[in-house]
């Protein structure tokens, strides 16, 4: 699957159907090396086209994109983890025009180390919330303003992973 120039999909995490058009939309890793860059892209229902492909949402040195969610406004939020080359992995997400694969955003979320927000979903106020493993494995949440990307805020439950407790709940359960 091409994403971009020089760019091509290595492993797909995420997949949505546009409920317009029926166009799939994609996301994941381009590029099966250390260079990993998590991709967005929208694949026409008619024919298999690539209509567009984002290959860098994150704008980090290594990312993977492993959850995405349409909202009701024509966008797409991504969400998974990234890092700058030699450091520690941390939560991001991004919003992205549904027409043309355009970032509106794209942040980082929190100061965890080493993991990735592994759920996203849209609020019935249109904010982002975030799900996933932080903190040596305890669980946590997010919500951020959908128009802007702002933190409204965060919150871990659970204690760190210890071997005779499993805090693993990382989906967000829709109502």
């Amino acid at each position: 699957l091409p994403i971009g120039p020089g760019s091509s999909a290595c492993a797909i995490s995420a997949l949505k159907i546009d409920p317009v058009t029926s166009d799939v939309i994609v996301a994941g890793r381009a590029n099966c090396s250390t260079a990993r860059k998590a991709f967005v892209a929208r694949i026409r229902s008619s024919d298999g086209d690539v209509v567009w492909g984002a290959p860098n949402v994150s704008g980090a040195d290594t990312s993977d994109a492993v959850a995405i969610a349409l909202t009701g406004t024509g966008h797409v939020i991504v969400a998974g983890g990234h890092a700058a080359t030699g450091g520690p992995q941390r939560w991001f997400a991004a919003r992205l025009s549904l027409a043309d694969g355009g970032a509106a955003w794209t942040v980082s979320v929190a100061d965890w180390t080493q993991y990735t927000a592994t759920d996203v979903a849209i609020g019935p106020g249109g904010e982002v919330l975030l799900s996933g493993v932080c903190d040596a494995n305890a669980f946590c949440v997010a919500r951020l303003d959908g128009a802007t990307g702002a933190r409204d805020w965060i919150a871990q439950t659970g204690a760190p992973y210890a071997p005779t407790k499993r805090n693993y709940p990382n989906t967000i359960l829709a109502t």
